[in-house]
């Protein structure tokens, strides 16, 4: 991410200021074992014609209406007969072929999803046109998304999205450690255009629809395991265990360790310190139970904890005639002593010095941190009263924990501007 500081308020002020996302270099990863591979995430970019890619339905919008997602076909799939199989989404709350489907909707089925090693939400901005998912003023763990140039300013809790989340027909909100849960999904349905018919406020931009895999009927299982650059390895399992002729279950879980793309060079204490890394450890449990031939009750009970040592920003620039900031030009500050005592260091300086390096070597006074953990739980209840009529009940439970420590001034003064 880049900064651009404006102005300043010592120890926990607030500055103006405008920061731009810095994409990490892409991680090499390569499998080691299972039967998915752990592709770059540079190859996440290829052309529209190559199968993998999401078919996109451009027809004009008849109505904004959409809705959770179920079991989606995988897109460019081939058909028995040589040619493109139909790709099924569940836009409208029943199965239909996307091209019957009256809105411009994104498809990324299972496979898709593993062979563009998507394992971060950030990374279907790499295969959805018009989608962008960014870091909220470097916090990892509070994505802000954007679907046709609509967004919010920031993720924050008192401020509304303008793309909603939905995991199992359960809209996430607010947006942090919403980018949790991406892995042993089924499908990835992205609705571009407001979606207010059916999803309600929050959806002008679009909606993003991630389900997860439902259990099987027979015993069976996948894992992987991958490693890549800066550190990173990774494992991925989901097991079906049918327990009953009229109940069955998947279990499922992942983790991600890694050092950090960024190197703290700071002179002090944590000089040599790394950011950009994770720990990840996520667990799923999801059961099917036929109650009758007639009724089914689907729960899901998920569990992630995703701990960053933060996301270094870059500063590009430092505003000379901020009122504060005239208080940070060194111990022999020109501009005459703002406080009894002081001697603090220049803005100014860290400006050239962030100038004259690699964007991937930032300059840190604090240890930096974003820590969450998610836990949600989703039933869903079927009854059918008839040929072609169901009633449905969808309840979901969200718990969310956050704390983070994130060096905003992007320099090595003390007291700047730290959240």
């Amino acid at each position: 991410a880049t900064a651009l500081l404006v102005g300043g308020v010592l120890c926990g002020g607030l500055a103006n200021a405008q920061e731009a996302d810095q994409m990490p270099p892409p991680a090499e990863a390569a499998p080691t074992a299972g039967p998915v591979a752990a592709t770059p995430a540079a190859e996440a970019a290829t052309e529209a014609a190559t199968p993998g890619v999401p078919a996109e339905n451009t027809e004009p919008a008849a109505a904004p209406v959409a809705t959770g997602a179920d079991q989606a076909a995988d897109t460019g799939a081939l058909a028995d007969d040589g040619g493109i199989a139909e790709v099924l989404v569940t836009a409208r709350r029943r199965e239909e072929t996307a091209q019957s489907v009256p809105i411009a909707v994104s498809v990324l089925g299972a496979s898709a999803l593993e062979d563009h090693h998507i394992d971060d939400i950030d990374d279907l901005q790499n295969v959805v046109p018009t989608l962008s998912v960014s870091a909220a003023s470097g916090r990892p763990n509070a994505p802000v998304y954007s679907l046709r140039g609509i967004r919010p300013t920031e993720a924050i809790y008192g401020q509304d999205p303008t793309v909603a989340i939905y995991f199992d027909d359960v809209v996430l909100s607010p947006a942090q450690g919403s980018n949790l849960g991406m892995y042993d999904l089924s499908s990835v349905q992205v609705l571009k255009g407001p979606q207010g018919t059916l999803f309600g406020r929050n959806t002008t931009g679009g909606a993003l629809l991630l389900t997860p895999k439902r259990p099987g009927r027979t015993f069976g299982g996948d894992f992987m395991a991958g490693y890549g650059s800066y550190g990173r390895d990774e494992t991925q399992f989901g097991i079906d265990l049918p327990l009953a002729d009229n109940f069955t279950m998947r279990l499922s879980g992942r983790t991600i360790d890694s050092n950090g793309y960024q190197t703290n060079v700071a002179e002090g204490p944590l000089h040599g310190d790394k950011l950009g890394g994770e720990s990840t450890r996520s667990a799923r449990a999801s059961a099917v139970w036929d109650i009758t031939d007639k009724i089914e009750n689907y729960t899901v009970v998920s569990w992630d904890h995703k701990s960053t040592n933060g996301r270094g920003m870059v500063l590009k620039a430092a505003n000379p005639t901020g009122y504060y900031l005239k208080c940070y030009d060194g111990p022999s500050n020109p501009n005459g002593a703002c406080f009894d005592g002081d001697n603090l260091a220049s803005i100014y300086d860290a400006v050239d010095r962030a100038k004259g390096r690699d964007v991937n070597k930032i300059e840190s006074d604090h240890r930096q941190f974003d820590n969450t953990r998610a836990v949600g739980v989703v039933n869903t209840t079927t009854a059918q009263l008839g040929e072609g009529l169901n009633l449905q009940s969808i309840a979901g439970y969200r718990y969310l924990s956050s704390s983070l420590y994130i060096d905003l001034d992007s320099s090595p003064v003390p007291c700047l501007l730290d959240s």
